[in-house]
Order: C-alpha cells, then structure tokens, then sequence
C-alpha cells in the first residue's frame, strides 16, 4: 500500500470510531504521515519563468543568483534554490566575457612581443617587454 490508500483508511478508521494512533498502528503508518496534507501546486511557476527569461535576456552577464537578488527587490519571495532550478531548466547561461584587447591609444603602456634569436625550431621561447609610448 502506497502512503495516500494507508492516509485514507486511516480517516475511514476513524470515522467508524477507531483511534488515530490504533489505526496507524494497524497500517504501520507513522501519525506524522497520517497527518499529512499536499500542498497546493504552485501556480505562479510561468509567470516567474518568463520574468526570470526577461532579466536573463535583458542583463546577459547576470546569473540565477542575481537574478535571485532582482526578484526579491521586486517584492517577490522565491528561493534561490528555486530560481536555480528553473534556471537549469529553461537552459539559460551567462554569456562568456569578450576578451578585451587594449589599443595604442587607449593605455600608456605597449606590449611588444619578440622572439628570442639564439633559439629555433620547437623550441622557441617568447619574451615581452614593457615600455611607456609617448612619454
């Protein structure tokens, strides 16, 4: 017998005058289990979802937990445990960073990268020197 039919026949029992504690015992029902009540499903799950898909395309360098941190400015009480769950789901991820690479004109520094001449073949080894431009 599954948890819910031993749930049932324990309220039956009871309405035909048994005790709680006898007809768990009968059913080797724990009174804790007897007693028991399912929650109601979430129904606010989509809407949640689609706001998480909306901070997710709106910041794309954002991940569940700053999202997480977002919602809750909103006013809404999630877990973020749940907001990662639903993260993983949807399939989102942050999008990788771009690799900055620095022009002339940007920083006072110039990186300049040589070959060493006394070596050759596979065993080249690189070399860089920093020098300021333009001053």
């Amino acid at each position: 017998m599954t948890a819910p039919q031993k749930r049932s026949f324990v309220s039956f029992a009871k309405t035909r005058g048994l005790s709680q504690r006898k007809a768990c015992r009968l059913v080797k029902l724990s009174r804790s289990v007897a007693r028991y009540r399912v929650r109601p499903g979430k129904d606010d799950e989509a809407q949640l979802v689609e706001r998480i898909q909306t901070i997710a395309k709106k910041n794309c360098r954002r991940g569940y937990r700053l999202a997480h941190h977002q919602l809750r400015r909103e006013g809404l009480k999630v877990n973020h445990k749940r907001i990662h769950r639903l993260w993983r789901r949807e399939g989102l991820s942050v999008r990788p960073r771009r690799s900055r690479s620095v022009s002339e004109g940007k920083s006072p520094w110039k990186r300049r990268w040589r070959r060493l001449p006394t070596r050759s073949g596979a065993s080249i080894s690189w070399r860089t020197e920093l020098w300021m431009v333009g001053s």
